[in-house]
């Protein structure tokens, strides 16, 4: 039972603490039914996975079509004397080391929106490296190719953990990053065999 203090005839409770406004609960959505969590991973894994894999699969075989078009030629081409293929080749890392915070700043404000920019913009500077009758041309490609591709890996670990929880995402991204792998094999044997049907032709 509380107790009261009487002084001067005011009656005040032992505790005004009491009295005063109450915490209000927190109401929390209820967690999603198992089968339903399941059936949107499910999904996710089926559409975001193999779209933003692919992607990254497009992008590393980009960066290392030079290697390949050295071979078949292009120095020759181009006249890329001295270092002059040297620095076409380090000036794509020059680009993606400069623009690697802005583009992941302005991932952050707009949103995935921006993925497909990048890749249209890196696709034209691929189309345009193969097109190229300079030197200078070449160059310039090189460099707006790694500013538009630095914000790709970035954006693409950030979509995947907005979408999945913490013990969900290590392996999504893995599987991810092993398009690098894939590119790899990839980057050495297709153009190869493109080459090898272009002068079969």
């Amino acid at each position: 039972m509380a107790t009261h203090h009487i002084e001067k005839g005011i009656t005040t409770p032992a505790h005004p603490s009491i009295t005063e406004n109450p915490p209000t609960p927190t109401l929390s959505a209820p967690p999603l039914p198992h089968a339903v969590e399941r059936r949107i991973l499910r999904r996710l894994d089926a559409t975001l996975l193999p779209t933003l894999w692919a992607l990254f699969l497009v992008s590393f075989v980009d960066r290392g079509n030079i290697g390949n078009a050295k071979i078949a030629g292009m120095t020759k081409t181009l006249h890329l004397t001295g270092a002059r293929y040297n620095i076409a080749f380090q000036v794509f890392v020059l680009g993606y080391v400069v623009a690697g915070v802005p583009a992941v700043l302005l991932f952050r404000c707009l949103g995935p929106r921006t993925l497909p920019a990048m890749m249209v913009g890196w696709a034209l500077c691929v189309i345009g490296q193969g097109v190229t009758q300079s030197y200078g041309g070449l160059v310039a490609c090189r460099l707006l190719e790694g500013m538009l591709e630095a914000g790709f890996v970035p954006g693409a670990a950030y979509l995947i953990a907005s979408y999945y929880r913490g013990d969900e995402f290590l392996k999504r991204y893995a599987f991810f990053f092993g398009a690098s792998i894939v590119a790899g094999a990839f980057n050495g044997v297709g153009p190869s065999l493109f080459h090898g049907m272009y002068l079969y032709c």
